[in-house]
Formats: structure tokens, C-alpha cells, sequence
């Protein structure tokens, strides 16, 4: 079995599993879609050109703030400090 793209308008709208490509409209499907096959396609992306497009963004990396050590955050609040200095019995 082959793993096919059932294309209707340019748009892959589903993927099955086929022993031969359908010559006319894929079982179960209306006239005016196709079965290519393809191995790494999803339902959502484009057929142009013979090539498959794929529409799903790019996923953006996630940026962490840099944190501040627990000296910088102790020496950020003289309050803090002369608190911690008083429970420690410095």
C-alpha cells in the first residue's frame, strides 16, 4: 500500500492508504478530486506544480527572559538584604 493525497483545488484535504493510484476520482470522493501519491503531506497543504506545499508556519522559538541570579536579587532590595542579615543574626 501507498500513501496518497486526496487533492481537490489545489488543497490536501485528506490522506489514505491505496494498493494502486485511482485513475478517476478516489473511492468515497466526488468527482473533481484527485489521489496523488505522496509519503510526508497533512490535510492543509497546497499542490502546485507537481510539489507539495506545506502552509503551516514556522514555529517561532520561545525566549526566556534572562532570570537574575539570587545574589543580584538579594542586593536589589537593601530591605531584603538587611531583613536576610537580621534572620541570619549577621
Amino acid at each position: 500500500m501507498q500513501t496518497y493525497a486526496i487533492i481537490k483545488n489545489n488543497l490536501v484535504e485528506n490522506i489514505i492508504e491505496y494498493d494502486a493510484q485511482p485513475a478517476t476520482s478516489p473511492p468515497g470522493f466526488d468527482d473533481g478530486y484527485t489521489a496523488v501519491q505522496a509519503d510526508r503531506v497533512s490535510p492543509g497543504w497546497l499542490y502546485k506544480n507537481g510539489a507539495f506545499i506545506d502552509t503551516t508556519p514556522p514555529v517561532e522559538p520561545m525566549v526566556m527572559p534572562k532570570m537574575p541570579t539570587l545574589a543580584e536579587q538579594i542586593l536589589a532590595s537593601p530591605a531584603d538584604l538587611a531583613a536576610l542579615k537580621k534572620a541570619l543574626g549577621l
